[in-house]
């Protein structure tokens, strides 16, 4: 196997990202966004515009970063748990309390969900034969 290098690497992984998360992404409302910035700099300690600075480049930063100002969203947001976040902070730790209790961790990893919802072709379909 070829070893790949640092660019090849990171553009690799953009494209699993992107398939995996990019629809979840751009359904987010503008106040979702910015508490994905704010989590995000609350779990690595650095602003999003650091990350992507430091990992794609000044050019694409500047362009995220312009992408983020049309949509009210500011990239170099921070998270303040004892001021502005302290109310997002009580909740991240419930829920977090919540998710590490008594192998609930488990339980939530190996859950099967069926979230599917008739089609309204098929109730239709339903109505029409009875």
């Amino acid at each position: 196997m070829q070893k790949q290098n640092g660019k090849q690497f990171l553009n690799d992984a953009e494209k699993q990202l992107r398939a995996a998360y990019e629809e979840q992404l751009k359904n987010m409302t503008r106040t979702q966004g910015n508490f994905m910035i704010k989590l995000v700099h609350r779990e690595t300690g650095i602003t999003v515009f650091d990350l992507l600075q430091k990992y794609r480049g000044n050019f694409k930063t500047f362009w995220w970063n312009m992408g983020a100002k049309m949509f009210k969203l500011n990239l170099k947001g921070t998270y303040d748990a004892e001021g502005e976040d302290k109310e997002m902070e009580k909740y991240v730790k419930k829920l977090d309390d919540i998710y590490n209790r008594n192998g609930l961790k488990f339980i939530i990893n190996n859950e099967k969900f069926n979230l599917s919802v008739p089609s309204s072709k098929s109730s239709k379909k339903n109505d029409k034969s009875k």
